[in-house]
Formats: C-alpha cells, sequence, structure tokens
C-alpha cells in the first residue's frame, strides 16, 4: 500500500511541475523583454547568437523564444499524450528542433531556411510509427473482438 501511495504521490508532482511550468510560460515567452540589450556580457556565443541579427541581442532573443516555446509545448505534448497516435507529434516537435538549432547555429545566415529539408526524414519516421502502431491497435482490437464474438456464439447453460 505505502508503494501505491508513493506513485500516486509522484504522480501528482510531476503533473503539478508541468501545469507550473505551463502556467508560467506566457511569462517566460516575453523573457526577452527584460534582457538590457546594451548592458550583456560580450562573449563568443552572444555573439554568434547575435550575428545573424545585425548583433541586436533583443532581437536575437525574440526569435530564440519565438521557437523554442512552441517546442517545449509540442515535447510535453509528445511526453504525455496517451493517444496511438502520438508519434505525430513529432512532426511538429521536428520542426521547431530544427528552427531552435538554426537560430543557435552561428554558421547559418539566414534563419528557416531549407527547413524543408530536414523535416523529411523526421516525416517519414513519424508516419511510419503511426501506421504501425495503427496496426498494432487494430489488431489487439480484431483480436478482442473475435474473443467477444465466441463467447457470444457459445452456447451456454447457465438457464438450465
Amino acid at each position: 500500500m505505502s508503494n501505491n501511495s508513493t506513485n500516486k504521490k509522484r504522480k501528482v508532482l510531476g503533473g503539478n511541475i508541468i501545469i507550473v511550468f505551463l502556467a508560467s510560460l506566457p511569462y517566460l515567452f516575453h523573457f526577452y523583454q527584460f534582457v538590457d540589450a546594451e548592458d550583456y556580457v560580450d562573449s563568443d556565443f552572444v555573439n554568434s547568437l547575435t550575428e545573424p541579427f545585425g548583433g541586436d541581442l533583443y532581437v536575437a532573443l525574440w526569435v530564440f523564444f519565438q521557437k523554442l516555446f512552441p517546442f517545449l509545448i509540442t515535447l510535453i505534448w509528445f511526453l504525455t499524450c496517451k493517444h496511438w497516435w502520438y508519434h505525430a507529434i513529432l512532426i511538429p516537435m521536428g520542426m521547431y528542433a530544427i528552427q531552435v538549432y538554426t537560430v543557435l547555429d552561428p554558421s547559418i545566415e539566414f534563419v528557416d531556411q531549407r527547413d524543408l529539408y530536414f523535416m523529411v526524414p523526421v516525416v517519414i519516421g513519424a508516419i511510419f510509427l503511426s501506421y504501425t502502431a495503427r496496426d498494432i491497435v487494430r489488431a489487439r482490437l480484431d483480436e478482442q473482438g473475435s474473443k467477444l464474438d465466441e463467447e457470444m456464439h457459445k452456447p451456454s447453460d447457465k438457464w438450465i
């Protein structure tokens, strides 16, 4: 009984952490507004992040958070989804992950170009996983349906 109650407490704690994170997303989404663009540490990472945006840290962080938070929301959705089609969530999640990568990669001159080429393997993998899951679910449902049919057609001596 103690093990069961600790599992319930862990599930409740995990659910509460997700709820607090999701409730704080609108505030975290606008975090870039609180950054002072003139008073930041001049480092190689910051310079490489701001380079595609004309050296403007404010714009770089705005673009970064515009890409990061949809990725985090779809990641939470993917990890908590209990439906058979949850593999399809990999498609938008992969798209947002590639967009976050293009913002962080200093060698990419223009952001949001050629994303479709990188999405092809993600889409193919997600479609394959979704169809495989659909076939498994359908096979199990057919198996349960045939067992139910056998039970219904089996003669019963219950009333004799």
